[in-house]
């Protein structure tokens, strides 16, 4: 469980969804 909760808890640490919003630099992201 790598000491997560649940898989919800591990994709909200391993997203950067939640924290994009507060970049302050021009940011080219390629998927």
């Amino acid at each position: 469980s790598f000491g997560y909760k649940s898989v919800d808890d591990y994709y909200f640490d391993a997203s950067s969804s939640h924290s994009i919003e507060h970049v302050q630099t021009p940011l080219l992201c390629i998927q």
